[in-house]
């Protein structure tokens, strides 16, 4: 809390005389609806690509402690896992935003999505020697969708790009919350050695909506 005031305060200082701009003039503007009727295959798109990766994502930061532990790990070892995952996760959100920007991001989302339910595969059935070395590659493709997409959802090319980007948190946080219920559910019914397989099958479910996405420098 006492970082977050300071950067608060920080930012306060640094932007409090800036001017705002007006792009456009209100008047002439497209309407909301407009708007989301223009972008429904977009957010289809990414919506359905985040959804299906959501399970892979809920399951590697909700239920990875509780996994490990019923595969007879210790628990200060499913503990430290989410510490392994959560740092490799930031430096895969930071660098594949810089290699999106080279490569164009629907090539990066191309190769997130095959990559991702390989490492998860690979970690489910990996032993005690290879697991952390895949907890942190996997770390690094799981969270790493975010700025990309982000970056698509702000280069829509729209007069409302506060409005749409509200669009995409919103589906965002909803499917998350949604598949974090599936995931605990069939973790429950199934058991979670059985999930977390199924979450990287749902995870190849993503790639076909990557090809929908229009191709970007």
């Amino acid at each position: 809390m006492p970082v977050g005031v300071l950067a608060s305060a920080i930012l306060y200082f640094k932007l409090k005389d800036i001017q705002p701009i007006s792009r456009n003039n209100k008047n002439n503007k497209t309407n909301a609806g407009a708007t989301i009727r223009r972008l429904v295959p977009f957010f289809i798109a990414i919506s359905a690509y985040q959804f299906f990766r959501a399970a892979m994502k809920s399951a590697l930061t909700l239920y990875l402690p509780t996994y490990l532990a019923s595969r007879g790990e210790s628990l200060w070892v499913a503990g430290i896992s989410l510490s392994i995952i959560q740092p490799a996760g930031a430096g895969g959100v930071f660098l594949t935003g810089f290699i999106a920007d080279k490569i164009s991001h629907r090539t990066m989302l191309l190769i997130l999505a095959v990559t991702s339910p390989f490492l998860m595969f690979a970690f489910v059935t990996a032993n005690k020697v290879l697991m952390i070395p895949l907890l942190i590659l996997l770390g690094f493709v799981v969270f790493a969708s975010g700025p990309v997409i982000l970056a698509l959802v702000q280069d829509t090319n729209t007069e409302r790009p506060a409005f749409v980007n509200g669009i995409y948190m919103t589906l965002n946080f909803t499917l998350s919350s949604v598949m974090a219920l599936a995931v605990g559910i069939s973790g429950d019914r199934l058991g979670l050695e059985s999930t977390f397989q199924l979450c990287a099958w749902a995870a190849f479910l993503s790639l076909p909506f990557v090809f929908l996405l229009k191709r970007k420098a």
